[in-house]
């Protein structure tokens, strides 16, 4: 994760991070973690949520509740920002876990002892739950994906995977900014870092559209199309394009593009999964699941 306060600082280049402080933090938490001697999960739970009173963002959408070095100076993050947290508290332990991407969120995935047949060899850790443990059905009833799951899906994500979905998310900002040349920018580091990420292709895509760039944004949701055949919204948006033959057409409030709200997915984890009409606005996390 030593990359990310880079990555924060050319969003907000007024407020440099210094990634010698967090260091500092993350060693400061994880030594009260490993002092708890409790099992992992409940070791996090009560020093980062209970102790330091570290909260959940689910409203706001701000990236920097996804970025480590604001979330570690806020105690305030996003799915993304407090499940980036848990992973360098593991790595600063030398205590192994993972992060897993489900549409429109992430967790981690700790290691288990072996009680057993019967035991899982991991236990999915929910941050916006405060370290809550719980099963895989509970992702599946809120996050449901096509059997078998694209790609990107429950599997373990490498470093780059997990900072490339920050990276998404900071190219959503910029395009709600209206900066297409940087979100264009972020987009294409996140899909370089994620290719199996579909949803940073197709958002690509949409960002090169809106900039009158037609060949490129096609070229993106072929890409977005290779790594997820069928991924809604996508083939509404390529057809706009295709239909109007016009690169100053930008894709009409109403066309799902392919996300939800940050304000969805921060329900996803407490209310079970309802229907719901295409998306109208871009989100800040990978997927399309239902209000969390």
């Amino acid at each position: 994760m030593a990359a990310e306060p880079a990555v924060a600082a050319s969003l907000a280049p007024a407020r440099p991070f210094d990634p010698a402080a967090s260091r500092r933090e993350v060693d400061r938490i994880a030594n009260k973690v490993a002092a708890t001697r409790v099992a992992l999960p409940a070791a996090i739970h009560d020093v980062v949520f209970t102790e330091l009173a570290f909260a959940r963002e689910i409203t706001d959408k701000d990236p920097r509740f996804a970025l480590l070095p604001a979330v570690l100076a806020g105690r305030k993050g996003t799915c993304v920002g407090l499940g980036t947290l848990a992973l360098v508290i593991g790595e600063a332990l030398a205590r192994p876990m993972h992060a897993v991407l489900v549409p429109g969120h992430l967790f981690v995935r700790v290691p288990q002892v072996q009680g057993g047949s019967a035991t899982p060899a991991f236990a999915n850790v929910e941050l916006l739950r405060e370290a809550e443990v719980v099963d895989d059905d509970f992702y599946r009833s809120r996050y449901p994906t096509r059997e078998p799951p694209p790609a990107a899906y429950w599997r373990p994500l490498s470093q780059a995977e997990v900072l490339a979905v920050v990276r998404y998310n900071l190219g959503n900002e910029w395009r709600r900014r209206g900066q297409l040349d940087d979100a264009i920018d972020s987009y294409r580091k996140a899909v370089a870092g994620f290719p199996d990420l579909a949803v940073a292709h197709a958002s690509l895509g949409l960002a090169l559209q809106m900039a009158e760039r037609p060949q490129e944004a096609v070229a993106a949701y072929d890409a977005a199309a290779r790594a997820e055949p069928g991924l809604p919204g996508l083939a509404e948006n390529r057809n706009l394009l295709e239909r109007t033959g016009d690169a100053n057409k930008t894709p009409k409030r109403g066309v799902h593009e392919t996300v939800p709200t940050r304000e969805e997915l921060g329900r996803a984890a407490e209310t079970p999964a309802k229907k719901r009409a295409p998306h109208p606005s871009q989100g800040d996390l990978p997927g399309r699941a239902p209000p969390l």
